[in-house]
C-alpha cells in the first residue's frame, strides 16, 4: 500500500520564474517525487493554453489543480539535449549533448538522479525512446532503468519506441512493489505526441487531425497515471509538474516536425505545477521561463542539499522575478543536412533567432513569428550579449554501434558531426527547409505522386542538403528502386559506397542487381554482411543475386539464415518458396508463401505463386482465395490474368 506523499513531475519543458509563494506554501520536505515527460507536445495544442481544436480532459483538470506557467521554453527541440538540461540545469553548450545521435553526457555534473540517490532516494527511470537510453548518462543515478523499448517484428532486433501504456505499466508495477519505507524518485517518459502519428481508436477519430488524437491519446495515459495516485490516496498530497521537452513544426513555417528551426512552435511547451493540496491552483505565470531550472527547483522543494546543479531555484522563500534570457539553440540542421545551426534568445516578448539570415519577432504582438523586425530595428543589446557569452561551448562526442545507429535512423536521426564544428558558410536551413520536406513527401509519397518528381527535380532537391544526410539519400534511393527507376537510384546511393553504414551497401546493392549487374551487388551485399552480420536484408540481396543465374541451391541457406535473422522479412520468404519449388519442395514452398502473405498481405507475387501451388495439390477454395487476394493489387493485364484464371477455376480447370 502506497502511503508516502509524492512529487510528481509530467516533465518537457522548462522552468519556473516568477513565482514566489510562502515556503510553507512549496516545499514538500522529504516528499517522494514522480517525473513524468510528454514527448514533443506543443503547449498551443492544449485547451487549457487556448486550443479550440481539440480536446484534453485529463491534462485540464490537473491544470486546474496547477501553477499554469504560460510562456515556459525548451533549450533545443530535441529530446535527448532537452532532457540533458532537465536534469543537470546546465544548457547544451555547458552539458556538451547537441544532438539525439552520437553524443553523451560525460559523469562530471551533478544530475536531479544523482543527487537524490545520494540524498537516500529509491530513483527508478522508465523510458518510451531509445534516444533516452541508459548509455547516454541520461539514466545516470537511476537505480532502475528500463530502456528495453522491446522486439520488433519478432525478429529478435529492438523498436527504438514503446507505446506509453506499455512504459506506464511498468513504472506503476514498479511504483507498487517499491520499499515503502524510504522516498523514491520515478522518472517515467512518454514518447506519444512523437511522429509518427498514429493514434489507436477511439482517439484517431475523434481528433481532426492526426497530432491532435496524439495528444489526445497521451492526455488519457496521463489520467490512468493520475487515477492511479487517487487511487492509492497519493494525489493530493503530491506535488505533480507536467512537461514536455519541445514542441512540434506541424508545417507552422515549413518544418512538418521538429529539430531544425527555433520558432516558438518548437520550444514553447507545458508547464504545470501541482503543489501538494492544491496551494496555488488557478495561478498563472507569464514570464518566459526555461527548461534548466526544474532539476534545482526540485530539489529545493524536497530539502536535498549537495553539489549544485545549474539553474535557478524557482519555488523558493523570497525569489525574485529575475528578467533574464531563454537559451535555445538547435545542431540538427549542420549534423543532419550540412546547413548552418541557428541559436536563439527570448527575453520578455523579444525572440532573436541568430542564423546567417537572423530574425527578430515581438512574440506579444505577433505570437506566430511571421514579421522580421530587424528591417526596421535592431536586436535588444541583451539578447546579443547573452549569445555571445554562451559561445558555442562544448560537444561531448561518442561512437555508437550498428544496432544503435539503424534503430536511431528509424526515427531520423543520422547525423553525428559529418560537418566539422567549426564550418563556416553553411547554408540557412530556414531557406532550405522545403527541398528537405520534398524529398521527404518523396519518401512517403503523400504530399504529391511520385511521379510529379522528375530525375531533374530529384537532383536539385538533393543537391541542397548535399551528402551529410546519407540516410534521407538512402530513402530517396529506396523509393525510387520501388518505382523501377533503378538508374536514378543508383546514381542517388553510388557517392556512399565506401560507407560504413551496412544499409547504404544493401541499397546499393539492390540498385546493381536491378540495372542488371549481379557480381557488383553480389560485392555489395557482402560488404554489408561484413559490417553486420545481422542484417536479414543483406542475406536476402545475397540469396537474390544467386537466384538470378539460377543457383537457387546456393541461395537455400541465405535465405534461411535471413528468415532466421527476421522472420518478418516477407520477401525472403517468398524467395525461399521459390527455391523450395524449384527444388521439388512443394509442401515446402506452400508452407513458405503461406507465411510470406501472412507478413505482407500486399506482396502480389507471393498471392500468385500461393494460388498455383494450392490449385497444384488441389486445394481449389484455396487457390481461389489466394487469387481473390491478389485481384485488388494488380491492374490492367494483370487484372485480366487474374479473373481469366478465376474463371478458369470456376469451370473446374
Amino acid at each position: 500500500m502506497m502511503t508516502q506523499r509524492v512529487v510528481v513531475l509530467l516533465v518537457g519543458i522548462a522552468v519556473v520564474s516568477a513565482c514566489t509563494p510562502s515556503r510553507e506554501a512549496a516545499v514538500a520536505d522529504g516528499a517522494p517525487i514522480v517525473l513524468i515527460s510528454i514527448d514533443t507536445l506543443r503547449s498551443d495544442r492544449l485547451s487549457m493554453y487556448g486550443y479550440t481544436g481539440g480536446e484534453t480532459p485529463q491534462i485540464d483538470a490537473l491544470g486546474a489543480d496547477s501553477v499554469v506557467f504560460e510562456r515556459a521554453y525548451s533549450h533545443c527541440p530535441l529530446t535527448l539535449p532537452s532532457h540533458t538540461s532537465l536534469f543537470t540545469g546546465l544548457l547544451p553548450p555547458r552539458h556538451g549533448v547537441r544532438d539525439n545521435r552520437g553524443f553523451a553526457l560525460d559523469g562530471t555534473p551533478p544530475t536531479l538522479a544523482a543527487q537524490l540517490a545520494g540524498a537516500g532516494y529509491q530513483t527508478a527511470g522508465f523510458v518510451s525512446s531509445m534516444v533516452l537510453r541508459r548509455d547516454t548518462g541520461i539514466g545516470r543515478g537511476f537505480e532502475v532503468y528500463d530502456d528495453e523499448i522491446g522486439a520488433s517484428h519478432g525478429g529478435g532486433r529492438a523498436f527504438a519506441e514503446r507505446p506509453g501504456r506499455q512504459t506506464l505499466r511498468r513504472a506503476l508495477a514498479w511504483l507498487e512493489q517499491r520499499d515503502a519505507s524510504r522516498p523514491f524518485f520515478l522518472f517515467v517518459h512518454l514518447f506519444e505526441p512523437h511522429a509518427p502519428y498514429d493514434a489507436p481508436e477511439p482517439y484517431a477519430s475523434a481528433a481532426r487531425e492526426p497530432y491532435d488524437a496524439e495528444v489526445r491519446h497521451v492526455d488519457a495515459i496521463v489520467g490512468e497515471l493520475l487515477e492511479a495516485l487517487r487511487g492509492v490516496g497519493m494525489y493530493d498530497e503530491s506535488l505533480i509538474v507536467l512537461l514536455s521537452d519541445h514542441g512540434e513544426g506541424l508545417g507552422d513555417h515549413g518544418e512538418a516536425e521538429h529539430g531544425i528551426l527555433l520558432y516558438r512552435e518548437a520550444l514553447q511547451v507545458p508547464l504545470l505545477v501541482k503543489l501538494p493540496h492544491e496551494k496555488l491552483a488557478g495561478k498563472r505565470i507569464a514570464e518566459p521561463v526555461g527548461l534548466s531550472d526544474v532539476a534545482a527547483t526540485v530539489l529545493d522543494l524536497v530539502g536535498v542539499a549537495g553539489p549544485a546543479v545549474g539553474g535557478r531555484i524557482l519555488l523558493g522563500p523570497n525569489t525574485s522575478v529575475e528578467r533574464s534570457v531563454i537559451y535555445g539553440e538547435s545542431m540538427f540542421g549542420r549534423y543532419q543536412y550540412g546547413w548552418s545551426e541557428t541559436r536563439s534568445a527570448i527575453r520578455d516578448e523579444f525572440h532573436y533567432i541568430e542564423a546567417p539570415n537572423p530574425e527578430l519577432f515581438d512574440l506579444a504582438a505577433d505570437p506566430d513569428e511571421r514579421r522580421n523586425l530587424l528591417a526596421a530595428r535592431d536586436a535588444p543589446v541583451a539578447l546579443l550579449q547573452a549569445l555571445e557569452e554562451i559561445g558555442p561551448g562544448a560537444s561531448r562526442r561518442v561512437e555508437i554501434g550498428a544496432e544503435q545507429r539503424r534503430r536511431l535512423a528509424s526515427l531520423g536521426y543520422v547525423g553525428g558531426g559529418a560537418v566539422p564544428d567549426d564550418a563556416t558558410g553553411l547554408p540557412d536551413p530556414k531557406l532550405k527547409i522545403g527541398d528537405a520536406r520534398a524529398l521527404w513527401s518523396f519518401v512517403h509519397g503523400d504530399d504529391e505522386p511520385r511521379s510529379a518528381y522528375d530525375d531533374t527535380r530529384l537532383r536539385a532537391h538533393l543537391e541542397s542538403i548535399g551528402p551529410v544526410n546519407e540516410y534521407l539519400h538512402r530513402l530517396v534511393a529506396g523509393a525510387l528502386l520501388h518505382e523501377g527507376r533503378a538508374r536514378m537510384a543508383h546514381e542517388v546511393v553510388a557517392p556512399y559506397a565506401a560507407s560504413e553504414d551496412p544499409a547504404s551497401h544493401v541499397v546499393l546493392g539492390q540498385s546493381l542487381a536491378a540495372l542488371g549487374r549481379p557480381a557488383e551487388a553480389r560485392r555489395s551485399f557482402e560488404r554489408a554482411s561484413e559490417l553486420d552480420p545481422g542484417s536479414a536484408e543483406a542475406q536476402l540481396g545475397l540469396a537474390l543475386v544467386r537466384m538470378s543465374s539460377g543457383d537457387y541451391d546456393a541461395a537455400r541457406p541465405f535465405l534461411l539464415r535471413a528468415v532466421e535473422l527476421d522472420p518478418q522479412l516477407a520477401e525472403a520468404w517468398n524467395g525461399l518458396g521459390v527455391v523450395r519449388m524449384q527444388g521439388g519442395d512443394v509442401g515446402g514452398a506452400l508452407e513458405a508463401w503461406t507465411r510470406t502473405v501472412a507478413v505482407d498481405p500486399e506482396l502480389g507475387d507471393a498471392w500468385f505463386n500461393l494460388a498455383l501451388v494450392r490449385r497444384r495439390t488441389g486445394d481449389v477454395a484455396g487457390a481461389e482465395q489466394a487469387l481473390r487476394s491478389l485481384l485488388p493489387l494488380v491492374e490492367g493485364s494483370d487484372e485480366r490474368r487474374v479473373r481469366a484464371m478465376l474463371d478458369d477455376l470456376a469451370r473446374g480447370g
